[in-house]
């Protein structure tokens, strides 16, 4: 009995299993099923080629020739040809119209072909997705009536090549076609139906044509063509001549000359001057060589061609690579690793280095199937991962495996084996499960060089898998905590996580701590405070569950989008497209995540979260920090964003920042602008300093000249002497004080001076407006003093606005760059607001004076005219009836000073040099460039000069006190008495009016040309006046 029941079950058995085995298929390049005895030439195969590679078929192995089952130029899978590993955006219903009658005519009845890949032999069916070519075929052993065509050889290649063609013979007995309109010189038999079989060769709907890489009917004669490079007729049917595409030969087997790659026919750029008789050789994106075969013999060569867009042949990670011309190049992965290896092929070289993500380590592979096997104790499988990743080496691809793989499986497995338990067999069984998964993603991110092998996109895919399925693994810890349970903690090396379940209704608890625990938390480098209000809207009946991961060396492998990484060998273009690592942005910090009842997705909080991050290392200048969570979709590529976060203090050690919704968050380090290079920061401080130093110079010198100088005391002095003043302290405390940004008090009060003296300049230069307006609208100067109110003001409204700033926020002085006013928070506008008033108000004062100025000349031009009439019409004894009047108008309008002319020029200057100055400032600190760095710290030193000029050395009244100072100090070297007073030989013929070359000098700065006395007392009052005033204008 037992005998019969375990015959019968093998033969159910064998009935279950040879169907599956009769269509075993092999993938790419002939790997064969073998089933026993039987004829291996009849398996079916399948061969595979990747879009712009080259397919080849072979069937002399079994002294046969190739027949076509089915083929397709298209997309049906994914996972075929997919080394990105793209999972959207492909068409999936891909394929090209006449793929099977293309590749027929190619290698049918043939022994061996070659079929490219590419848009230029099959219609482009769809044109955003990557393409591969499918070949279903068997080896027929047969001795074909037509012999097999000899696939024609280069010209570089001689070879003599016999072919015999016999017509075949057609006997009535053989084909019976009553009934049927089919030909019997093509027909094999009829059908029943009247459908007309055609004999090899033949082809049509009555078999009277031949099929495509054949011609001369009835004949039928190979194509004597290459078909690498034919268009899908291979040739003429009528006259067999080959249909080439373009810059081809008539053969099709060479390109024609001007061009190379072969059967690319790309143009040589390369080449000045075609050869006449052009002998190209083979180039090929395969990575085998292709097999030339001549009756009698079989020759493998494999050509290189110097040319910009190929490749050369070379060795890397332990394997050869054949030249190639742009594309994609496939190779077996290196030693026992499973798995295809890329390396793209660029028009300069070799790409970057070779793409190994695809390769897996035997062991990890066949870990796959034990975790497939279904074990009951899937705790026990992740910690025998655990124990394989700890104690073997692993690659790129394991990595990717690991946690786009087995990672999600394990979690299901788990979810399925626990469902159904008590809450606390589950924890028991969970517990021991995230630890082992815990560990094995600690040990996963100790291999830094593993995850270098990663390329970029592939590199942030697989460090967000990671990311998720920690949550993942944590939630299911969530899910088996009762409200009361004391939190679950699980640490390794490189991943903390802690665990908690909460209930929201518990009025004696308001905020949220990690850790938890005091001990962990004074320990902590990273920690985060979350209201527990704002997780009501997201609770469970009143209960929330709360995952909470720390990971210390994920954040080098998901730094923000960059230049990609090139490890290029032979290739300048990746030298040219990487950034400089300097100005890169960065990950600067811990990467930490919260999650709440397994929702993966950021939500929004009523109240925002607030945690504190320690800096890996202090933010070198030039970088600021950036409040950041990582954005990602469902393919798991990502990108750092700070939407909903914002920046609450930071300094060289840590930072602190909120953000309103729950997900992956870290520091990200940004530049400020352009970084500027060392040799513009050395030029930069040279210009500052030495700048500084002439303009505290002149700024002393003014300041000397106002206070010394009784004669020059007055209103609109003590103005120039106080703006001085402000801006000498100013550029004092600026080259003392700017970069003592590692003390943080004292770089505080220095830039909370830098505010107040830099505000009083502002002060002082409005009063220069406000006091150029009271000149014009007064006739005489005031009894009273003003300089009690300019004091107030000039130093006041300064004291006020410093005052108010500290106490609002006494932290926004001092930045982690420079000891100056911080931009976030607005904090910034305390300076740039006061400064954009003073300048309109000044512009205002400015505007009025000159429209004032314009129109008193026009009145005194008119009242001039008059007067000189008058005078002409009194030596001619004619009455005059206006004298008096244009007298008297005259002296109305002789009220304005002869000074004021270039006292307005001066502060024209001033406002428009201030204004721009801070302009520039202002840009340069929000935007760093090269340019508003010169252009501000140029502008910047230029104050003290100008006031200088203006003021001082081109002001009347000042050179007048200086030529008196310079007569009247005998203690003065000569030479600098002669420059002010004339002087030139002994002090006694010494005269202030001599005309020496000091004399020239200052009649050059004076302006004044000397005039002959003439007329009454005041006409030449009058005159030199306003001469002074129209020549100063």
């Amino acid at each position: 009995m037992s005998l019969l029941f375990r015959r019968n079950f093998t033969f159910v058995f064998l009935l279950m299993v040879l169907p599956i085995d009769v269509i075993g298929v092999s993938f790419s390049r002939h790997r064969y099923s073998r089933r026993g005895d039987r004829d291996d030439s009849r398996d079916t195969r399948i061969a595979y080629a990747c879009e712009n590679s080259t397919m080849h078929l072979n069937c002399t192995t079994y002294n046969g020739v190739i027949r076509v089952i089915r083929a397709n130029y298209g997309r049906f899978v994914l996972s075929t040809c997919n080394p990105w590993s793209v999972t959207t955006g492909w068409n999936l219903q891909c394929s090209a119209k006449d793929s099977f009658n293309i590749v027929a005519a190619r290698c049918d009845g043939r022994p061996e072909c070659s079929v490219m890949a590419s848009n230029r032999v099959f219609p482009d069916p769809c044109t955003t997705t990557h393409k591969y070519l499918e070949v279903y075929y068997y080896c027929q052993k047969s001795e074909p009536t037509v012999p097999s065509p000899t696939t024609k050889k280069p010209a570089t290649t001689t070879t003599t090549t016999t072919t015999t063609t016999k017509e075949p013979t057609t006997k009535s007995t053989e084909v019976s076609t009553t009934g049927c309109d089919c030909d019997v010189r093509g027909t094999k038999t009829c059908m029943p139906t009247k459908e007309c079989i055609c004999r090899e060769n033949f082809t049509g709907t009555k078999c009277d044509e031949c099929t495509a890489g054949y011609y001369n009917f009835p004949a039928c004669i190979a194509c004597d063509c290459d078909n690498r490079a034919t268009l899908p007729g291979i040739c003429s049917k009528e006259t067999g001549k080959c249909l080439c595409g373009q810059r081809l030969t008539l053969s099709c087997d060479a390109c024609l000359p001007g061009f190379v790659n072969y059967p690319y026919c790309q143009v040589d750029i390369v080449t000045t001057k075609a050869p006449s008789t052009p002998t190209p050789k083979p180039t090929e994106s395969s990575p085998m060589p292709i097999k030339k075969t001549t009756p009698g013999r079989t020759k493998s060569t494999t050509t290189e061609k110097s040319s910009r867009y190929t490749c050369k042949s070379t060795e890397s990670e332990g394997v050869w690579w054949p030249v190639s011309v742009t594309g994609i190049v496939v190779r077996d992965c290196p030693g026992d690793l499973k798995g295809k290896m890329t390396w793209e092929c660029g028009v300069r070289g070799w790409k970057r280095k070779p793409n190994l993500s695809n390769c897996v380590s035997p062991w990890l592979d066949n870990f796959e199937d034990l975790i497939e096997a279904g074990s009951d104790n899937v705790e026990e499988v992740a910690t025998t991962l655990n124990e394989r990743t700890a104690n073997n080496k692993f690659g790129p691809g394991d990595l990717k495996k690991t946690t786009l793989d087995l990672f999600p499986k394990l979690n299901e497995q788990l979810i399925t084996q626990t469902r159904g338990m008590t809450k606390r067999q589950k924890r028991n069984k969970v517990k021991k499960f995230a630890k082992s998964i815990l560990k094995t993603g600690s040990n996963l991110l100790t291999d830094s060089n593993s995850w270098k092998g990663l390329p970029k996109r592939e590199r942030t895919r697989v460090a967000t898998s990671l990311v998720v399925n920690m949550e993942e693994t944590g939630y299911q810890i969530a899910d088996s905590l009762e409200v009361g349970d004391p939190p679950v903690i699980t640490r390794d090396l490189n991943i903390f996580m802690e665990v908690n379940a909460i209930s929201t209704e518990d009025q004696t608890t308001k905020r949220l701590s990690f850790p938890s625990s005091v001990g962990d938390r004074e320990d902590a480098d990273d920690f985060v405070t979350i209201p527990v209000e704002s997780l009501v809207n997201s609770s469970n009946n009143g209960e929330v569950r709360i995952v909470f991961l720390v990971y210390k060396s994920l954040s080098e492998f998901m730094s923000p989008p960059k230049e990609e990484d090139t490890g290029a060998e032979n290739n300048k273009d990746d030298e040219d497209e990487t950034a400089n690592n300097d100005t890169q942005p960065f990950i600067g910090t811990n990467i930490f995540s919260t999650s709440v009842n397994g929702r993966k997705t950021k939500f929004a909080l009523s109240k925002p979260l607030t945690f504190t991050l320690k800096h890996k290392q202090a933010p070198q200048p030039g970088f600021h920090a950036v409040c950041s969570y990582w954005q990602f979709n469902e393919s798991l590529s990502g990108q750092w964003s700070d939407d909903g976060c914002s920046l609450v203090k930071t300094n060289n050690s840590h930072t602190t920042c909120q953000c309103d919704h729950m997900t992956n968050f870290a520091i990200l380090m940004d530049t400020v602008g352009t970084k500027l290079s060392l040799e513009h920061q050395i030029t930069l401080t040279a210009i500052t300093y030495l700048g500084c130093i002439v303009s505290i110079t002149c700024l002393l010198c003014c300041i000397f000249t106002f206070c010394f100088f009784k004669n020059l005391q007055c209103d609109r002095n003590t103005i120039h002497k106080n703006l001085c003043l402000s801006l000498m302290m100013a550029e004092i405390v600026f080259l003392v004080g700017i970069n003592l940004t590692q003390y943080k008090i004292v770089c505080g009060i220095v830039a909370g001076l830098l505010h107040f003296w830099f505000l009083a300049a502002f002060s002082w230069m409005c009063l220069e407006g406000v006091q150029l307006y009271v000149m014009l609208i007064e006739v005489f100067e005031a009894e009273r003093s003003r300089r009690l109110w300019y004091y107030l003001f000039g130093y006041g409204v300064p004291t006020i606005i410093v005052g108010v700033s500290a106490a609002v926020n006494h932290e926004g002085y001092g930045t982690e760059l420079h000891c100056w006013l911080k931009t976030e928070n607005y904090f910034i506008w305390s300076f740039v607001g006061p400064v954009c008033a003073v300048i309109l108000i000044n512009i205002i004062m400015l505007g009025i004076a000159i429209y004032m100025m314009c129109r008193h000349s026009n009145t005194l031009a008119s009242s001039l005219r008059t007067k000189e009439k008058t005078r002409l019409q009194k030596i001619n004894g004619e009455p005059n009836s206006g004298s008096s009047s244009g007298s008297t108008n005259i002296n109305d309008k002789s009220h304005l000073s002869p000074e004021l002319p270039s006292w307005l020029k001066g502060a024209i200057v001033l406002v428009v040099l201030l204004g721009l100055t801070w302009s520039f400032g202002v840009l340069y600190i929000s935007k760093e460039s090269v340019v508003m760095a010169y252009l501000f710290t140029i502008l910047n030193t230029l104050q003290g000069v100008f006031i200088f000029v203006f003021h001082c050395v081109m002001n009347e009244k000042v050179k007048k006190e200086y030529k008196k100072f310079a007569y009247r100090a005998t203690w003065l070297p000569g030479c600098i008495r002669s420059l002010f007073v004339g002087y030139s030989g002994s002090l006694g013929s010494t005269s202030p009016n001599s005309t020496s070359s000091g004399g020239h000098l200052l009649k050059f700065w004076s302006g004044k040309r000397r005039r002959k006395s003439s007329g009454s007392t005041l006409e030449k009052s009058s005159k030199g006046k306003y001469d002074s005033l129209f020549h100063s204008y």
